[in-house]
């Protein structure tokens, strides 16, 4: 009995430590993809200088994070992290007009790729999601 306890407590423990890295994954995405900055020119249109912005943006994310890491595995994830980190990820990001056509290419190929296909088809509940999230968000700086 001890040793199904036991064995029990280690899968739980690895199961919520990988859904953990799952989380700072999807954190490093919103990073590479601009969600994170994104969040930060919200912060700075809506909150005053009295509100702990790293902390609100962090608030913010993280609630985006749980929605995100219902939708996307892991491994695609990792495959948006790539793209985005990439020199057409950065390209797309910064300068959508600049993009080559090997680039256009490449981001076509990232658009028809399992990770994108997944986040495309939930992303009417992703954007439902997301406005909630905003919404309250930006009415927490009036409290």
């Amino acid at each position: 009995m001890k040793k199904l306890l036991l064995l029990f407590v280690l899968f739980v423990s690895f199961s919520i430590q990988a859904q953990e890295t799952k989380t700072e994954k999807i954190l490093n995405l919103f990073d590479v993809n601009g969600k994170q900055a994104e969040y930060a020119m919200l912060f700075n249109a809506y909150a005053s200088n009295k509100i702990n912005k790293t902390e609100k943006v962090d608030e913010a994310l993280s609630k985006l994070a749980d929605v995100y890491s219902k939708v996307l595995s892991e491994v695609q994830v990792e495959d948006m992290i790539t793209f985005y980190k990439s020199n057409t990820g950065k390209t797309l990001i910064n300068n959508r007009a600049a993009m080559t056509a090997d680039q256009q290419k490449e981001y076509d190929d990232f658009i028809a790729g399992d990770a994108m296909q997944t986040y495309i088809a939930n992303k009417t509940e992703i954007a439902t999601k997301e406005r909630a999230i905003r919404k309250n968000w930006i009415a927490s700086f009036k409290r």
